[in-house]
């Protein structure tokens, strides 16, 4: 067996009894490189919901070292094995988004997130509700980015959650919520954006200007 495979594809099994396995020194044994230990500690987050301070240390002076193109094909082993445990599991999920400053990833990590993560009585709107307070208490490494993963799933429930937070945005931020997208414009998406584009007419001032050129963007064909 190449020592460069991951044991998450050589050895799911072997895998996933290293993710069980509760002494850290014993799981970084079994585990052969960068990404099966990576992908281990997201999961046992996800599972156990534990070691949140020192899995924020590992992804701040470890993992954000590896160029984005490496945390992005992490990230997708991460996104392959949550659906196989279960939606209750996504928490795997929410390091991503918020401790990642890398648009791309932050914004499909919160797609993922809303669309796998399992609900709380029934609500449809858990999981979003989640990434908007996590943007609301400043634990995200890129807000702008989660909001945009939002904005990117079409749904005008989540659009109306999100209707409150636009004004609060920069500039900058405004160009990034309107520069994540996942394909395919909605109907609803537009209509967010025509409104808020009435909101920044009404304000008349030189930052709701400075917004406006960034919000017809969004509009634009891709």
């Amino acid at each position: 067996m190449s020592k460069h495979r991951p044991l998450l594809i050589a050895d799911p099994k072997a895998f996933m009894a290293a993710v069980n396995e509760s002494d850290p020194e014993k799981r970084v044994r079994r585990l052969h490189i960068f990404d099966d230990i990576m992908v281990c500690e997201f999961l046992r987050y996800g599972i156990f919901f534990d070691n949140l301070p020192s899995l924020i240390q590992l992804y701040r002076d470890f993992f954000l070292q590896a160029p984005v193109d490496r945390r992005k094909e992490i990230f997708g082993h991460v996104t392959i094995i949550v659906p196989e445990l279960g939606g209750w599991t996504a928490g795997a999920l929410t390091p991503f988004m918020a401790l990642d400053p890398d648009m791309e990833i932050v914004s499909t990590a919160t797609v993922d997130y809303a669309s796998l993560g399992s609900l709380n009585d029934d609500d449809p709107m858990t999981r979003p509700k989640d990434a908007i307070d996590m943007v609301e208490r400043g634990v995200t490494a890129n807000p702008a980015a989660v909001l945009g993963g939002l904005m990117a799933l079409g749904d005008p429930r989540v659009c109306r959650l999100l209707t409150p937070l636009r004004a609060s945005l920069s500039k900058d931020e405004v160009h990034t919520v309107t520069k994540c997208f996942s394909g395919i414009t909605t109907k609803t998406v537009v209509d967010f954006y025509l409104d808020w584009l009435d909101e920044l007419v009404d304000r008349d001032d030189d930052v709701g200007q400075r917004i406006f050129g960034h919000v017809v963007a969004g509009l634009r064909p891709r």
